[in-house]
């Protein structure tokens, strides 16, 4: 999903949904395996029904 400068990934892991935003424009054919790295500071947590469960941990205030 191109978003300019950027490109939103949804991905299929073991039945889980994940979306990821990754810098730059990517084609990327649908369906396709990719690998994957996530870095744990970068990454928010939501539950089921979209509430946000634990921010990234540099979103947190000091």
């Amino acid at each position: 999903e191109l978003t300019g400068s950027e490109t939103f990934v949804h991905l299929d892991h073991h039945g889980e949904t994940w979306v990821g935003l990754v810098h730059g424009i990517h084609n990327l054919e649908i369906g396709a395996t990719l690998p994957v790295y996530l870095d744990p500071a970068h990454v928010y947590i939501f539950d089921e029904n979209g509430a946000l469960v634990a921010p990234a941990s540099y979103a947190l205030v000091a």
